[in-house]
């Protein structure tokens, strides 16, 4: 799911105060440009041109299964843990529980094509930033432990979309290659 232009201000407001907070250690980090912030409902990883309408079909299934809903950017998270962050992340203040249930509609939908069902439960976050030095990992979470939390954005969730991800070594570009409502028949494709 992408976020809107204001959400995308928001986050990148939120990656500056990050990184002024960890100061030189902010050099072991790595932040993905403002552009590029979403939330990742299934990963599918390499995809064969051939199966994308197939993956379209079934993402419409899921989104015809969500309605729309508000929720709430806000407070910093890590995974694995906070004392080793690897990610460092915006969790959702709100409205967790309808993102979990789009999450699992899409994994429901998609994995019959063959993609593997997801490892780990799913957690709707926004990262903000992945940690590169591992060494600097502790003192990272230690600086960000001091972060107060704060409401970030507040987002009207109304549809998905299928992206394409592109790795370069300036970072990944992101293409929306069609975009479902929730709750609703139509699909719009972008070009």
């Amino acid at each position: 799911m992408t976020l809107p232009e204001a959400a995308l201000l928001s986050c990148a407001q939120e990656t500056r105060r990050v990184e002024e907070a960890l100061g030189p250690l902010a050099r072991a980090a790595r932040f993905p440009r403002g552009e590029g912030l979403h939330f990742t409902l299934k990963f599918l990883g390499p995809t064969p041109e051939e199966r994308v309408a197939q993956i379209r079909e079934a993402l419409g299934q899921a989104a015809r299964e969500a309605e729309p809903f508000p929720l709430t950017l806000g407070g910093l998270q890590s995974f694995p843990s906070s004392k080793k962050p690897r990610v460092v992340f915006l969790g959702v203040r709100e409205a967790g529980a309808p993102m979990i249930a789009l999450a699992q509609a899409t994994e429901r939908h998609v994995s019959p094509l063959g993609f593997a069902s997801a490892a780990r439960a799913f957690v709707p976050h926004v990262t903000l930033a992945r940690i590169k030095d591992f060494k600097a990992a502790p003192k990272i979470g230690e600086r960000l432990q001091t972060l107060a939390a704060v409401e970030v954005a507040r987002v009207q969730v109304a549809d998905v979309a299928l992206m394409l991800s592109e790795l370069s070594p300036a970072g990944s570009r992101y293409t929306a290659l069609a975009r479902f409502p929730l709750g609703h028949l139509s699909v719009s494709t972008s070009s």
